[in-house]
């Protein structure tokens, strides 16, 4: 079974973020920049042992002080030719 990534918009027009929201949620990672769209693959096993064992360090040092750590990808929408899943972060547990 293969999936396939899809064509760039009509009339070579760039990508907008209503694209992006379009497209299949397969594992991939999609991201715009500047109206380019850009695929990641889903990432191996070894790199989500090293974030799971990252995010639980984040965690610790972020409870006390009052903050989150966030492990999901967050949505970042700049422009609407450009939107970005962040890697883990911290926030203020206030601010949610």
């Amino acid at each position: 079974m293969s999936t396939e990534v899809p064509a760039v918009p009509s009339r070579g027009r760039p990508f907008t973020r209503a694209d992006l929201e379009s497209l299949p949620d397969d594992g991939r990672r999609y991201e715009l920049l500047d109206g380019v769209l850009v695929v990641s693959p889903a990432p191996r096993v070894s790199h989500q042992i090293a974030s799971a064992r990252l995010f639980t360090m984040l965690q610790d040092a972020a409870a006390p002080a009052g903050l989150l750590a966030l492990y999901a990808p967050v949505d970042v929408a700049l422009a609407d030719d450009t939107a970005s899943a962040t890697r883990p972060s911290r926030s203020p547990s206030r601010s949610l």
